[in-house]
């Protein structure tokens, strides 16, 4: 039995006539009935009853035509999963982020993908940067969103999102009157300051800028491994803090941001995955995240 044989069957029952079947299946008559009686002669039973002006299904072939759809529809159903397999619309895919990632470009890359590929289940780990490197070399994770730099030339990057550095300032700070802070105004300051572990790279250039630029060194009070959490301590009031720009979506009336004077680098966010890594939902995905930067 082979599967043409099981379409052109449903193709007679469906019309009950062998020369419109013929037509619908762009064949001529003569085999298409070859391949019915032959189907017939396999089963051992006959499927329709012919007469010179009518074709009707016999009970048996009532029973067949019903077991034939559910197994060609799920026939159907399986080809098409493999196609969207194939082409990167559906399976799971995992992804890093770091915490500051939510603030603007993880909510929007997302939006894009669920709208473009609705059955690509995406699983979502919030991970340090160095804990997301680490991750994609052991295959743990397919694509990360995270902050530079990355030291491994096994890991493809692509920058995201650029931001400026931005001071967040308790609201009655002396410092919130101002309208930029520049970096000797920090001089006698409290800082919060996200911690080395979560991102060496920030930290280090703030040390850095204040050594090279201000002439003095930081008086740290308090470190946290999250900017959100930074961002609570300021509204505490337990002091000032150097942020990305997009972390102004964090809203709290108890903290003012203000631009920065000087030498302050752009805060970058970049995609990070193996270079190996050619799962076409995972080149899917990627091709969404970085076409979403525009939108």
């Amino acid at each position: 039995m082979e599967l043409r044989q099981l379409r052109y069957f449903m193709a007679v029952a469906d019309t009950l006539s062998f020369r419109q079947a013929a037509s619908r299946l762009q064949m001529t008559q003569p085999p298409l009935s070859q391949q019915i009686r032959l189907l017939e002669h396999e089963l051992g039973v006959a499927l329709f009853d012919r007469s010179t002006h009518h074709v009707r299904l016999t009970d048996v072939g009532h029973v067949f035509h019903e077991q034939v759809r559910s197994v060609l529809d799920r026939l159907d159903v399986a080809v098409q999963s493999v196609h969207d397999e194939a082409l990167g619309r559906t399976g799971t895919i995992q992804v890093g982020f770091v915490g500051s990632a939510t603030y603007d470009v993880l909510p929007r890359v997302m939006r894009h993908t669920r709208a473009a590929l609705p059955g690509l289940n995406v699983h979502l780990q919030q991970l340090t940067s160095g804990e997301q490197i680490t991750a994609l070399l052991e295959s743990r994770l397919d694509v990360g969103f995270l902050r530079p730099p990355v030291d491994n030339h096994s890991i493809c990057v692509h920058s995201i999102m650029e931001n400026p550095y931005v001071a967040a300032i308790p609201t009655q700070h002396p410092l919130a009157e101002k309208q930029t802070v520049e970096v000797t105004d920090l001089r006698t300051v409290a800082f919060v300051l996200l911690s080395r572990t979560t991102w060496p790279a920030f930290f280090d250039g703030i040390i850095a800028i204040c050594q090279n630029h201000g002439q003095f060194s930081p008086h740290i009070v308090q470190e946290a491994p999250e900017f959100q959490t930074i961002l609570g301590l300021v509204a505490a009031g337990l002091g000032i803090s150097i942020v990305p720009a997009d972390a102004q979506n964090w809203n709290s009336q108890h903290v003012v941001y203000r631009p920065l004077g000087g030498p302050w680098p752009l805060a970058a966010m970049i995609l990070a995955w193996h270079h190996t890594n050619t799962r076409p939902a995972v080149l899917q995905f990627l091709n969404l995240a970085r076409s979403s930067k525009a939108l």
